[in-house]
């Protein structure tokens, strides 16, 4: 009879409700997991289901504050050991100014001269603290949302400046229709400024920047920005000495430099890493056409219409 009926109408209302409840309550557990700090849990994507979205974005999430915070230890070990072969210098020099002192007067010429040195490393401990921070702004601004950046005007207005009189020639070929990368301004221009003036300084008489839209999607694309858009590669090729393969990973890592006589600190090419690594895309060093490096990085391209 009726009764009957309504059981029967309850019952299956109940056996729908079950599936979103445990979906619902898997879901919950990964966040609680992840609100306690355990970065490594992830929510089960169940196609189909209510959650799926959501457990997508979460995890997406997820992956990027783990990556961030691991590139930030990683970031400040490297930071601690590159300080100490200045703060060494400096502990040197102070005692050295220690016993000019008690030496007097006769000793005003090395007093000079070491206060010059502590001045030099001083502007080198100044200098590093200064690319930190701006390694910490990158990361910070990253944390926003993204928008709609024009690589091929932002490394156009790039290229014109790369150009000096007695430099190398450097030329801009955007191949086909490029479109706006789903990006942070701030710190892409940061990264892609950095692989520019990396070439030009070791490039002998040419740089040559590539931009095209590769169609396929990113690794990662399940999170990244591009949602499927493909990505726009930016390949910086310079006619230098080239990177042997066997360092084209550590010089990627903070503070290393395969020449010691260049200017810098070595973080050019960490940084251009880590903006490309933000968003599931990646860069790589390969050999250029032109006889020296090129540096490619991929940056998730805008969905048509966005």
């Amino acid at each position: 009879g009726w009764g009957s009926l309504f059981l029967l109408a309850v019952g299956g209302a109940l056996l729908l409700l079950i599936g979103p409840y445990g979906q619902l309550k898997r879901l919950l557990a990964a966040t609680h997991a992840l609100e306690q700090g355990q970065l490594q849990v992830r929510a089960p994507v169940e196609r189909g289901a209510l959650t799926e979205q959501v457990a997508r974005a979460l995890n997406g999430l997820a992956e990027r504050v783990q990556r961030a915070l691991g590139l930030q230890q990683e970031l400040l070990q490297a930071v601690a050991h590159e300080l100490r072969t200045p703060l060494a210098r400096v502990r040197f020099l102070v005692d050295d100014l220690a016993t000019s002192a008690v030496a007097g007067p006769s000793a005003t010429g090395s007093t000079d001269a070491t206060l010059a040195e502590l001045e030099g490393e001083l502007d080198a401990i100044d200098a590093l603290l200064a690319e930190v921070l701006v390694v910490a702004e990158d990361t910070a601004q990253a944390e926003g949302a993204v928008g709609a950046v024009d690589l091929v005007a932002l490394v156009g207005a790039l290229v014109a400046r790369a150009q000096v009189e007695g430099g190398p020639r450097v030329t801009l070929a955007a191949a086909g229709d490029v479109p706006a990368a789903a990006v942070h301004a701030g710190p892409v221009g940061r990264a892609l400024r950095n692989l520019l003036a990396n070439a030009v300084t070791h490039a002998e008489r040419e740089v040559q920047v590539h931009l095209w839209h590769d169609t396929r999607r990113a690794e990662g694309a399940e999170d990244d920005a591009s949602g499927g858009a493909g990505v726009v590669v930016c390949a910086v090729d310079d006619d230098g000495p080239g990177i042997p393969a066997t360092q084209r990973a550590s010089v990627l890592q903070p503070f290393i430099r395969l020449d010691e006589a260049t200017a810098g600190l070595g973080l050019g090419l960490t940084i251009a890493h880590r903006a490309a690594a933000r968003y599931g895309a990646g860069l790589h060093i390969e050999d250029a056409p032109l006889g020296g490096a090129r540096v490619v990085s991929r940056w998730p391209a805008c969905q048509p219409g966005s």
